[in-house]
């Protein structure tokens, strides 16, 4: 593990296995970024290679307490090395430099600070230390000299340095002070600036030199930096990031490697020429039991979504609630498979705890379901369209209403079973715009006095993909480009676990022959098609399919939103969008769902919650586990405690938790026994950069893709030895992540 302390990277990196001393240059450099230049490229190659590192913070109440820039840095690091960075900050708060005075009664008296913390840091064995004590070893009422500040520092650096030659310590000039009167406080700080300085170019450290960039900001925009420091002295969060984040990646990266990083999402929208200052409000506030309608699709994958960047299809409607509230980038399933990802949303756990590990297990009745609670609080609740499991089950019972379809073939004038009729009864009209009338005539049967719950669960776009007629015009001639992992021969060779029945064309095209025998609409290639130019012309009908029914939900999903503004109900109702797993569109020359691979793993999840932040994209790793537990927090009704997931209200409504899962577990248990689409049974975790996976109840082989640099994952890198190290803590990982969803099936991890 390497360890870093403060904020900064090393010195000495290696690469992967293989150390390299970079030697300090001594040379001038811009007055913003003074001291020395390191060699910034090793920094990220350690890291690449997997390699943890710790930084800990010394100084001011600058780089601690209250104000913890570090935790801007961490947030910077972590978009791009996860799990990778780890900080222990040793600011000391509002205290001086190596001794600061202490008020007893009306004396000061003295007491050592900086240095007496040196043992800590030592004892974290540092790579990396950040040293900032300046700013206060300048006030007055210290009484430290520069020389003594000086003697002091270099002590410090000393000791760190004899005591791990290898340690990287990295200074820091911070904050310009303001008086009362509105002009530079304590006005030799900057003799101690420049000691800095003077300090990082004779010893050849890094030096992090924010002082210049906070002076000419006071005096070229004194009305931004009073808002960005309101105190005169400690900047707020927005300052940190707008002032010190880009010097700190220029200092400790380079120039070359800026571009490299992510764009920090700023909390604050500055524009300095014109002195403007915006700040994000404060969290929204709660809503008061608000009405709630969750649409859920069936096999959405985010790639036919354009707000996540799709090129395939242009979906407006969805795309304006995305632009009404905040689209989640990174929400995955825990079993990627219609009926046990349904009992999770349900439920609130995982498929074996609910019992439905797969299409052809039910869940346990012991297990209540959100929408029971919601109508123990009060709420009216309706689910029209799929459920999968849950006809006669105490969920349906408890509903005011409900419209069930049945299977999976019905688009057009679909089969369903209705409460409080008998039998079942043809609704006419195309699928998803019979779901989504349903709704509204539901909505306006209800009492207006008493919020709703409604589940508006959409049977498309699943298979057999028959779009609307009255839509097909659009797609008729549009060409689909292949994936760039349509050809996958290390997922579909001899001893692939991937089963013919998912592949395109021969798979898909056996599944539309099931089809045809129940009577619905096959597809019939044109005579003499084989090879490649079979598999296009199937690949072609099944995307033209598929988008079809995609444009029919988000055409749908626009109307329900026009109606509820029609009748005033935009402005009380909480409208979430998401999907029950997602599914390939030809990546790997498949198509339905089931592993953990990318395109099956990861859904669209999208809310939008009136009067929180619009247009917001949440990074944040979330599950849908985590639906039942967000539902009630809506609601104001408490989750019961063994839920499994968190609830996504906080980050809807602008909080910032402190802590938040850095990895996600998934669990497939439906087996070639169990199913026409077979699929080997896995287990695995997946992280922000790296997926792990274990095959298993078959030929058990394990794979490890790096989805930073293979987000198509068609390189498997578990056999190659520079990832021992990373396997070993993947596993690890996943062995808690086991015990804590307290699944003990399959294979322990070995």
């Amino acid at each position: 593990m390497i360890r870093v302390i403060c904020i900064s990277i090393c010195m000495v990196v290696s690469v992967c296995h293989a150390s390299v001393a970079v030697e300090p240059t001594h040379q001038s450099t811009p007055v913003e970024s003074q001291g020395v230049a390191m060699e910034p490229t090793k920094i990220i190659q350690r890291l690449e290679c997997g390699e943890k590192v710790t930084i800990v913070t010394m100084g001011t109440s600058l780089t601690g307490g209250t104000w913890r820039w570090v935790d801007v840095m961490k947030a910077w690091l972590d978009r791009d090395y996860p799990e990778q960075v780890t900080i222990k900050n040793l600011g000391v708060g509002a205290s001086a430099s190596m001794t600061v005075p202490a008020m007893k009664g009306n004396k000061w008296t003295w007491k050592r600070c900086g240095l007496d913390r040196i043992p800590q840091a030592i004892a974290a064995k540092p790579d990396v230390v950040f040293i900032e004590f300046a700013t206060n070893d300048a006030f007055k009422n210290y009484g430290i000299s520069v020389k003594q500040s000086r003697q002091n520092l270099e002590s410090m650096i000393s000791q760190l340095q004899k005591a791990n030659p290898k340690t990287d310590v990295i200074l820091m000039t911070m904050n310009i002070a303001i008086g009362k009167h509105g002009n530079i406080d304590r006005p030799n700080q900057l003799l101690y600036q420049n000691m800095y300085r003077d300090v990082a170019t004779a010893k050849g450290l890094r030096l992090v030199d924010c002082y210049p960039a906070w002076e000419k900001l006071f005096k070229e925009n004194p009305d931004l930096f009073r808002k960005l420091v309101p105190d005169g002295i400690h900047p707020q969060l927005p300052g940190y990031r707008e002032i010190l984040l880009p010097i700190l990646q220029k200092t400790v990266l380079g120039e070359s490697l800026t571009a490299h990083l992510p764009p920090i999402v700023p909390t604050l929208a500055c524009t300095h020429s014109a002195g403007v200052c915006a700040t994000v409000e404060k969290p929204v506030e709660r809503l008061r039991k608000p009405n709630i309608i969750l649409i859920m699709a069936d096999d959405h994958t985010t790639s036919a979504l354009s707000c996540y960047g799709s090129q395939l299809i242009n979906t407006p409607h969805l795309d304006k609630l995305a632009s009404q509230g905040t689209r989640f980038a990174n929400t995955f399933c825990g079993n990627a498979i219609c009926g046990p990802s349904r009992a999770t949303i349900l439920t609130g756990k995982q498929s074996h705890i609910h019992g439905s590990r797969t299409n052809y297990t039910k869940p346990s009745n012991a297990h209540v379901t959100y929408p029971e609670l919601l109508k123990k609080a009060g709420y009216q609740t309706a689910l029209i369209g799929k459920t999968h499991h849950w006809i006669n089950t105490n969920c349906t019972k408890s509903m005011d209403h409900y419209i069930i379809t049945h299977g999976a073939y019905g688009y057009e004038n679909p089969k369903v079973t209705i409460k409080g009729i008998e039998g079942t009864q043809n609704l006419r009209g195309y699928l998803t715009d019979v779901m989504t009338d349903q709704s509204m005539a539901w909505i306006m049967q209800t009492d207006p006095k008493k919020p709703f719950m409604l589940m508006l669960h959409h049977p498309a776009p699943h298979m057999p993909f028959q779009g609307d007629e009255k839509l097909k015009a659009e797609f008729k001639n549009t060409v689909y480009p292949e994936p760039a992992s349509f050809s996958d021969p290390a997922k579909n060779g001899q001893d692939s676990q991937a089963p013919f029945n998912i592949t395109i064309p021969g798979g898909l095209m056996a599944f539309q022959g099931r089809v045809h025998s129940l009577g619905k609409k096959a597809w019939i290639a044109p005579k003499g098609l084989e090879g490649d130019a079979l598999k296009e012309w199937v690949y072609q009908k099944y995307m033209r399919e598929y988008m079809n029914c995609i444009r029919s939900i988000d055409n749908n999903a626009g109307r329900l939103m026009e109606f509820l503004k029609e009748n005033g109900l935009d402005k009380n109702t909480v409208v979430i969008y998401t999907s029950d797993q997602g599914f390939f569109l030809g990546e790997h020359g498949w198509y339905d769902k089931r592993f953990i691979y990318e395109e099956s793993l990861r859904l669209p999840l999208i809310v939008r919650y009136p009067g929180a932040a619009t247009s917001k994209v949440e990074e944040r790793m979330t599950l849908n586990l985590d639906y039942a537990q967000t539902f009630l927090d809506i609601a104001g009704v408490k989750a019961p405690s063994d839920m499994q997931g968190t609830s996504l209200l906080p980050l809807i409504r602008g909080e910032q938790p402190k802590q938040w899962r850095t990895a996600i577990y998934n669990h497939y248990f439906e087996d070639r026994k169990d199913s026409p689409l077979p699929v080997q049974r896995h287990y695995g975790i997946r992280t922000k950069r790296y997926k792990l996976i274990h095959f298993y109840g078959g030929k058990a082989h394990w794979e490890l893709f790096d989805l930073k640099n293979d987000p198509i994952e068609m390189k498997n890198l578990y056999d190659t030895p520079e990832h021992k190290r990373l396997i070993k803590d993947l596993k690890a990982e996943l062995v808690q992540l086991r015990e804590k969803y307290k699944d003990n099936e399959g294979p322990a991890v070995q």
